[in-house]
């Protein structure tokens, strides 16, 4: 799994990052984000995961696959921004304080 930090070009300031997990296929089977609290709703994760997925994609990525907790539509709208699509709803997918909840996955294939 790649990592990358995310810093704010005006300043440097850490922000958040971004990671993918691609796969001998070519596929990012695992692509996420996460910024810290104080730096949403500025576009740094719209940003942030365009460019990303720009770069995967130039490296011959063929297919991302991220997850959001059903319910978070901001960061839906954030992968929907940078061409991802709404794939499936997985139900009982993640554990959050020790609750099942769904997630919502969104699919980017190459042009």
């Amino acid at each position: 799994m790649a990592h990358r930090a995310v810093r704010c070009k005006s300043d440097g300031v850490y922000i958040g990052r971004v990671d993918a997990e691609v796969s001998s296929t070519l596929e990012a089977v695992n692509f996420g984000y996460y910024f810290f609290h104080q730096h949403w709703g500025q576009g740094y994760a719209t940003e942030a995961v365009a460019g990303a997925t720009q770069h995967l994609m130039a490296q011959g990525v063929h297919r991302l696959v991220a997850t959001v907790t059903k319910g978070n539509t901001a960061s839906a709208r954030v992968l929907q921004k940078a061409g991802y699509e709404f794939n499936r709803l997985l139900v009982g997918n993640d554990m959050i304080r020790g609750i099942a909840v769904d997630d919502e996955e969104y699919v980017k294939l190459a042009s």
